[in-house]
């Protein structure tokens, strides 16, 4: 059945067929959703709309509770208490934080739940009404309390703590904490058999002459993703360490099956559940559980639910937003369906009769919460996560669900494929394109309104514009005399979300589960497929990287935006620079200089960076075929002392990227060039259409000018045409399934070259110091000026977007944040 499924699944993208209308993301006119990953939502159950990504569930003894914890690292955290009887929430409560760590004691009376960023574990008691309150915490410093569990005897508590490597034996009579040292950013804990299973999210500590960053206490292939996962086990009353298992990528999630002495491990980077025999503690079977048979990365099994007689393995794969239904007990575990869920499932349970299956989808249906009164523009963050309950299918009807979870995963473009020979876009890898050489530039956090909601030929509101044709003259004139799309998503919220879709085509389940909270460089960040340099370099592609992704070093380190910005004005080279990758796989292809992030360089030196090294690519001709740059000014520093005006900035953006422009088309290399240009995420503004709607340009003489092209398109759409026209295969799920962008080119190229506009905007038009300002905005530029500009999207967003408003719109009020 599965290879049936596989033949459906790859050969759909493809096929050129319109299945669908050209449409938009958020709620179709069939009930659907259509979210920025080019997926499609169609959730079966009963759905109780909580709090933004609920994470932990757990179901009390008497079935008749149901938990739920929520983790988002931008709406308020909340324990949700559910009636399961009645389907509704019965009580919240606000807590500090949270993650995937929440349980019942066996009275069903406390409930204990791992406190996250607050370092802590909360234990919460029932009244005598009914209703629960909080008893007591527990803190347990700079440990970031993930999963936990109580033995059997209901006397101690284990917590993994995700942040020391170890896991707390907490004696619950006397609130004592003891230490265990585990594996590296345990994940969470399970009681089996007088025993505690950890499972270490980030695998084995490294041994010498392992290969490190020489940050993090993570094991790494050569790429620089992880490349170790495993579960520790201890004796529940000693604590003693029994043995160290070695499983999947990203091992998390874990259920047991006390009759036969089976733990099941879920491994979300690897696509597997992993077998372990309790009783020697080896593994003796890894199950896949990709939608078909031989499929590429991409599901994210990371919660399971396990039916009470052994038979029956619920694994919620996140990234595919299904559960798969896995047969177990007899033989072989096998995949037997999918049932779909809303996007990205979480956590499941099993009611106490094993026919309702709860299921919490962390980002619920997508940005499509109801807007506040008087606020016209959509933001990423108008989003509520979903508890659904699902009566468990029949074979039939699990057939017929399965079929849906695997058209709901493929391209949901509908846009024929190119009917002619010649396309630029080869139609199959191995095809010859007269596009040869391909530029990618990163930018920073714009929606489509803030920057072309001013183009009366695209679908834009005028009123939601920020950085209009007088700030961001290149960017309106490459969208006009190429091809403008008014229907382009980046799939990220943030900064750790966006970088990973746009260099990897896809994200792992850490960065999904904390998002920003957790953007510090960190390789669990990464997901387990190649990065597009390294699919390049393995098929004999040439590589260049600029600035994405690495960290740079200013001597002298306290030089401020002025100083900088005058050294490179004025020629005097007193500032020096220092580029250092973040990434393993990018240490030699990464230019030694050329600045990553850091809102202290203009992007005026960023391109003269570049252009001083092309000019040396056009002398010799050796210029490499993939060229990767990172051009971030646009993020802006608010109204932050000392630093130009959120429209200078972008201003500087966006004559960076006409003068980059300029030169590749007026070089040797135009006729076979193709430049992308996409935000990392749209998390910095509103939209009238979606919150992920966002700022994408091709710019090529294969382009087709002066047009408006609203394909349903997203990056991993654009991710793919990169793919296609350097001849790479797709590393992934999403890359494979996506269409490329063949509706953008053209057969007939214009070779007219770009010239760039100058900019309207000073570049060096500064914010006024905060002693000059009053009220709002002398607060707003204090609390910019305490903000963190070294990393991407480090500052509080909601206080940045404030400022940018203000700065810009200093008579209009703040749209109105979304409702809780």
């Amino acid at each position: 059945m599965r290879k049936a499924w596989f033949g459906l699944f790859f050969l759909l993208p493809l096929a050129g067929i319109a299945w669908f209308q050209a449409r938009q993301a958020g709620r179709l006119a069939d009930g659907s959703f259509l979210i920025p990953t080019g997926q499609r939502l169609t959730p079966v159950g009963e759905h109780i709309e909580v709090n933004d990504r609920p994470m932990g569930m757990s179901l009390s003894p008497d079935g008749k509770t149901l938990a739920v914890a929520t983790g988002s690292n931008f709406a308020p955290r909340a324990l949700h208490l559910i009636d399961t009887q009645h389907q509704r929430i019965r009580q919240t409560l606000p807590v500090g934080d949270t993650f995937v760590g929440v349980a019942f004691s066996a009275s069903g009376n406390e409930l204990c739940v791992g406190g996250g960023r607050e370092h802590d574990v909360k234990i919460f008691r029932r009244r005598e009404d009914g209703a629960f309150t909080q008893e007591a915490r527990i803190e347990i410093p700079g440990s970031a309390p993930s999963g936990l569990a109580l033995t059997e005897d209901g006397r101690r508590l284990f917590v993994a703590l995700n942040l020391k490597h170890s896991v707390a034996m907490i004696d619950l009579a006397t609130r004592e904490v003891r230490e265990l040292e585990t594996g590296s950013f345990p994940y969470t804990a399970l009681a089996a058999g007088g025993k505690i299973y950890v499972s270490n999210w980030g695998g084995r500590k490294p041994l010498p002459g392992d290969r490190t960053d020489g940050a993090f206490p993570v094991v790494l292939d050569e790429r620089g993703i992880p490349s170790s996962g495993t579960v520790t086990a201890f004796d529940a009353s000693s604590g003693k360490r029994l043995s160290d298992i070695d499983v999947g990528l990203h091992p998390s999630a874990m259920a047991f099956d006390a009759k036969r002495a089976r733990l099941y491990v879920a491994n979300a980077n690897s696509d597997t559940v992993s077998v372990v025999d309790t009783r020697t503690d080896r593994v003796i079977e890894t199950i896949r559980v990709g939608p078909f048979d031989g499929a590429p990365l991409g599901s994210s099994p990371n919660a399971l639910a396990l039916s009470s007689d052994g038979s029956a393995l619920y694994v919620a794969n996140a990234a595919n937003n299904a559960v798969a239904v896995v047969r177990t007990g007899r033989g072989k575990g096998r995949v037997e369906g999918f049932i779909p869920t809303g996007w990205y499932p979480t956590a499941v349970a099993l009611d106490s009769s094993g026919r309702r299956l709860w299921v919490a989808s962390g980002y619920g249906f997508g940005s499509v919460a109801a807007l506040p009164a008087g606020r016209s523009g959509r933001s990423y963050r108008d989003r509520a996560g979903v508890v659904s309950v699902i009566d468990l299918p029949d074979a039939r009807q699990l057939a017929r669900m399965t079929r849906q979870v695997l058209e709901n995963n493929r391209d949901q473009s509908a846009q024929p494929a190119p009917a002619k020979s010649g396309h630029p876009v080869p139609m199959h890898r191995g095809q010859s394109s007269p596009v040869r050489y391909v530029f990618y530039i990163i930018k920073e956090n714009r929606t489509y309104d803030q920057v072309f909601g001013d183009l009366p030929q695209g679908n834009g509101d005028p009123s939601l514009v920020h950085f209009g044709r007088d700030v961001t003259p290149n960017h309106h004139a490459l969208a006009e005399q190429f091809v403008l799309l008014d229907n382009y998503y980046a799939p990220g919220d943030q900064s750790a979300l966006g970088h990973r879709w746009c260099t990897q085509g896809y994200a792992s389940d850490w960065i999904h589960k904390y998002g920003n909270a957790r953007n510090d460089a960190n390789p669990m960040l990464f997901a387990p497929t190649d990065f597009l340099w390294d699919n390049a370099r393995k098929h004999g592609v040439t590589v260049r990287a600029y600035g994405e992704r690495g960290r740079t070093v200013i001597d002298p380190p306290q030089a401020s935006w002025t100083d900088v910005y005058q050294d490179w004005k004025n020629r005097t080279g007193k500032i020096r620079l220092q580029a250092v990758p973040l990434v393993l796989g990018l240490k030699d292809i990464y230019h030694p200089v050329y600045p990553g992030f850091n809102m202290r360089i203009t992007d005026q030196l960023r391109a003269d960076i570049f252009l001083e090294e092309f000019r040396q690519f056009e002398k010799n001709g050796n210029l490499p075929r993939l060229v990767i740059l990172l051009l971030p000014q646009n993020h802006t520093n608010g109204t932050a002392e000392g630093f130009p005006t959120p429209r200078a900035t972008v201003a500087d953006n966006d004559l960076a990227l006409g003068r980059i422009v300029e030169a590749i088309s007026h070089s040797r290399y135009w006729r076979e060039s193709a430049i992308f240009v996409t935000e990392d995420d749209a998390q910095n503004g509103l939209d009238h259409v979606a919150g992920h709607r966002t700022v994408g340009l091709v710019i090529s003489p294969w382009v087709r000018r002066r047009a408006v092209d609203s394909t349903f398109y997203t990056t991993i759409n654009m991710y793919r045409t990169m793919e296609q026209i350097l001849g790479l295969p797709p590393s992934n799920q999403f890359d494979l399934a996506a269409e490329p962008m063949f509706t953008v080119f053209t057969a007939q190229p214009d070779f007219t070259p770009y010239r760039a506009l100058p900019n309207q905007i000073p570049l060096d038009e500064m914010n006024p110091p905060a002693r000059k300002l009053a009220g709002l905005a002398r607060r707003l530029a204090e609390a910019s000026a305490r903000m963190d500009f070294e990393e991407p999207d480090a500052a509080d967003e909601q206080l940045l977007n404030r400022a940018v408003w203000h700065s810009l719109f200093p008579a209009r009020p703040y749209p109105a944040p979304p409702r809780r």
